[in-house]
């Protein structure tokens, strides 16, 4: 698996769903039971990439902000709802908080 199959899935579930978190989540699950065990170990570490790279100062200040505060266990979860949005949003992240480059 690549990360645009990646991000495929992560699309469909969204726009299979009403946009509930819950509802993804279980769109999301149906789609992972059809995979091969090699490309659910893929999307495993795909996933773990995109969380480990959202995982930066600047982000868990912006989480804060919106949050009203945010613990340890409060940006993991928005790191996964970040991820959760797709491509587009998870890539805004990015320019948005850090710049066009990308960096922190």
């Amino acid at each position: 698996m690549n990360i645009d199959k990646f991000w495929t899935m992560i699309d469909y579930s969204k726009n299979q769903s009403d946009h509930g978190t819950n509802q993804q989540s279980e769109k999301l699950a149906e789609v992972l039971h059809k995979l091969e065990p090699q490309e659910l170990i893929d999307f495993n570490n795909i996933y773990y990439q995109l969380h480990a790279k959202a995982c930066t100062f600047n982000l868990w200040g912006a989480a804060y902000v919106i949050n009203g505060g945010c613990s340890d266990d409060g940006f993991h979860y928005f790191r996964s709802w970040l991820i959760s949005q797709g491509k587009d949003i998870f890539e805004v992240r990015q320019s948005r908080i850090f710049g066009r480059t990308g960096t922190d």
